[in-house]
């Protein structure tokens, strides 16, 4: 019955991460590539904590700056903005 209870019951509602990895071109697992591009899907990237290979062992905030950098990054070089 407790057992149940939990399953039912439990969720992550705060600080998610790694829903959708990133990883190299040779990752099968890999959902987004090191360009942020979602794979399989046209003009559509993610640059959120969602790309995290690892759950990060610390407060996400300072990961989720530094993600956001370093989309920004690749995106100036790319576009030459």
């Amino acid at each position: 019955l407790k057992q149940e209870h939990c399953r039912g019951n439990m969720f992550s509602s705060w600080h998610m991460c790694s829903t959708t990895r990133m990883g190299k071109r040779e990752d099968q697992g890999a959902v987004v590539d090191t360009d942020f591009r979602v794979r399989g899907i046209q003009n559509l990237r993610v640059a959120d904590l969602g790309i995290l290979p690892l759950v990060p062992n610390n407060h996400t905030q300072s990961t989720a700056y530094l993600v956001g950098e370093t989309a920004a990054e690749k995106l100036i070089a790319e576009y030459g903005l």
